[in-house]
């Protein structure tokens, strides 16, 4: 037979009493008898039960029965107990199943997928889903943080101590540092300090993504979580049958619906794309996407499989209109003459700015202790370093750090690689933007590859007997992006100082020396080449600076940094 409330209640009174609660055990009678609402099956009413955990004395008895050392002592005994734990979890279920119906009714937390757009994604973060969960939840969220509290294992016993002899523990805390060293040059918080936010933000997250699972379960129009998750692992590549098995998780909705979704987004990006060209200053960028239909390897006997695509982005600045025609004007290099090529004595300036940068970089990074050791107070009291490390020499001249809007752009059947299909890809961007009234007057940047820019540059030539300044490309501008011309920098470097096994300073030797295989002279892995060619000039640097302070040693350095200037 079903038990009633008052049932459960007199049952959770007699085993406080049990226990030696007789004062709280009394005080729950009472509080009972003082709220005067009759428990039984035929009047057991929402509006009563709501009325009973209202009454301001409960309150004050469930304060009592924790703050009771007897409680303390005979906690474990009471969760034991079944008529507790039906109590509890009666209470814990009816609470839950109300915060989640109360965090499923969120608008914001419902994404209808025929209207996902950018925003959306921007919005999202674990911090704002935190937020919600706390203004909604608080119960479950508090519950969820308690459960995933890391557990502390027991102290080995001593029969087992022997296995860890050899591995000393780490300590938070050197006793023989003062407080005031543990932030000496970088300001920042403490080692445990900043493990226990790490740690308590990690639990934050696994306690979001629960209660986003449980919400999604309980109900499929709370799929905000889902959504967003959907959306980046499409965007990661996962294959279907994963992407399944994560929807029956709860991770994620239906492949179908991230579809649906992407598809939704994609005509909302369209018309985003109009509204900002008309207000922001923006820079295109496109690429080629090669791919072999029904063919696993790229040989020689496929290339008809080939196919060419071309994907693109823009991205928006400051709001403002575009760059002007007379912004940029190429006969301005006829104007060059010897004198604007040699080197002056501002450029050697900087030059030599730019190698004390470099030096302080290298020592912070491998002598940071020896660089941090000489400190002086500042007006404030603060221990600051003695000879503080120098800046990049354009380290005041950079762009703004604020983040930038980057929107996709459509993607194209064309091939990049091919003039004529570059000038249709042009054309194509122009009116997905909605801009071609205003390039009579406007210069538009276009970043990209060595390829891109040389097919803009002859698309341009190429168009030059147009009657409408639109159709002859003049307000494209082809700049190389900073990466590629990096690359290129690197080749050609490479190619210089590559020389033989058995030069001294080659490239070469020291690919040998150092067993770097993938390093060749065509740098056809250009983040190990990067790498490499940075390892030596750093290693070149240091020797250099060891030998301008007269050490022979590591150590003889880490010593003179310690003491001098």
């Amino acid at each position: 037979m079903k038990q009633s409330l008052q049932d459960r209640l007199d049952v959770l009174c007699s085993q406080i009493q049990d226990a030696g609660f007789e004062n709280i055990g009394k005080a729950m009678a009472a509080l009972l008898n003082h709220t005067a609402i009759n428990f039984d099956a035929r009047t057991k009413t929402q509006r009563h039960i709501t009325a009973f955990f209202e009454s301001p004395g409960l309150n004050d008895v469930c304060n009592a029965i924790t703050a009771h050392p007897q409680y303390q002592k005979n906690r474990k005994n009471l969760c034991c107990q079944k008529g507790i734990q039906g109590f509890a979890t009666s209470i814990s279920r009816d609470v839950v199943v109300q915060e989640l119906r109360a965090f499923s009714r969120v608008d914001k937390m419902h994404i209808p997928l025929a209207k996902f757009s950018q925003p959306q994604i921007d919005l999202f973060s674990f911090e704002y889903l935190d937020e919600m969960h706390e203004a909604t939840a608080p119960v479950l969220r508090s519950l969820l943080l308690t459960v995933i509290e890391p557990y502390r294992l027991p102290r080995i016993s001593t029969s087992e101590s022997h296995v860890l002899e050899s591995f000393a523990p780490l300590e938070e805390y050197d006793t023989d540092v003062e407080s005031e060293d543990i932030d000496l040059a970088t300001d920042l918080a403490s080692t445990a300090q900043r493990a226990a936010e790490h740690k308590g933000r990690n639990q934050k997250q696994v306690a979001t993504a629960a209660i986003s699972m449980l919400a999604y379960a309980h109900s499929k129009y709370s799929n905000y979580y889902q959504v967003i998750m959907g959306y980046h692992v499409f965007a990661s590549g996962v294959k279907k049958r994963t992407m399944e098995t994560f929807h029956q998780l709860g991770h994620m909705v239906l492949y179908e619906s991230i579809v649906r979704a992407l598809n939704a987004n994609a005509l909302a990006t369209q018309e985003l794309l109009r509204q900002k060209a008309q207000t922001h200053r923006f820079l295109l960028s496109f690429d080629n996407l090669n791919f072999w239909r029904h063919k696993r390897d790229q040989t020689s006997l496929n290339r008809s499989h080939m196919a060419n695509y071309t994907a693109g982005f823009v991205v928006f600045m400051e709001p403002g209109s575009p760059l002007s025609a007379e912004s940029v004007d190429h006969t301005q290099i006829n104007k060059l003459n010897i004198h604007d090529l040699v080197i002056g004595s501002s450029t050697i300036e900087c030059h030599q700015h730019a190698a004390r940068a470099f030096a302080c970089k290298l020592l912070n990074k491998y002598m940071n202790k020896s660089f941090c050791a000489q400190m002086v107070r500042n007006h404030a009291g603060k221990l600051m370093p003695k000879y503080p490390a120098w800046k990049p020499p354009l380290m005041d001249q950079r762009c703004s750090l604020e983040k930038a809007d980057i929107l996709p752009l459509p993607t194209l059947a064309k091939n990049k690689a091919l003039i004529v299909e570059t000038m249709d890809i042009l054309q194509e961007y122009i009116d997905t933007l909605g801009i071609s009234s205003e390039l009579n007057s406007a210069k538009i940047m276009i970043n990209g590859d060595l390829m891109t820019v040389r097919n803009i540059t002859r698309s341009i030539h190429r168009r030059q007997d147009q009657d409408f300044v639109e159709d002859q490309l003049a307000w494209a501008e082809p700049l190389p992006g900073l990466f590629h011309t990096q690359m290129t920098v690197l080749k050609m470097m490479f190619g210089v100082f590559w020389g033989e096994p058995a030069s001294t300073v080659s490239l070469c030797r020291y690919a040998n020396l150092l067993r770097r295989k993938k390093i060749t002279k065509m740098v056809l892995d250009f983040h190990h080449c990067d790498q490499f060619f940075l390892t030596l000039v750093e290693g070149f640097w240091l020797a250099l600076i060891a030998t301008e302070c007269g050490c022979s040693t590591w150590e003889e350095l880490e010593a003179f940094v310690a003491k001098e200037n």
